[in-house]
């Protein structure tokens, strides 16, 4: 995943936002336009699930291309470091923090405790 594709010299608009990006747009379209559900698998439903994914799909997206973005110089493969540069630092701890806070405010406009609960676990590890 992180080695076979030459890096491009575009930082944010390349081909990790591209597969990544559309993808979890698809996970979030899918989750949406699905029928309310009927039945249960595993005490969640389909939508639910398709949601999750997407999540996850856009926060691995997110610190893709920070550690993309922070590799800019270096022609390596890209790897993820959380240590030894403030900036990059930072800029994960700021990213989470407000992938945190957009999160919560779904769940509040939503009224879903999950959602919730996940956003504050994830603001939490922030700090």
């Amino acid at each position: 995943m992180l080695e076979y594709h030459a890096r491009t010299a575009t930082p944010i608009l390349n081909w990790f936002l591209y597969a990544y990006g559309l993808t979890a747009i698809c996970l979030f379209v899918g989750s949406r336009l699905l029928a309310p559900a009927r039945r249960k698998c595993w005490e969640a439903t389909a939508q639910a699930l398709l949601a999750t994914l997407g999540t996850v799909l856009a926060f691995l997206l997110l610190n893709i291309e920070i550690a993309d973005y922070s590799r800019l110089r270096v022609p390596a493969c890209l790897t993820f470091e959380f240590s030894g540069n403030f900036t990059r630092d930072m800029t994960y701890s700021i990213a989470w923090a407000l992938f945190g806070l957009v999160l919560l405010v779904f769940g509040i406009a939503k009224k879903l405790p999950v959602v919730r609960y996940a956003s504050l676990a994830l603001i939490g590890v922030t700090y």
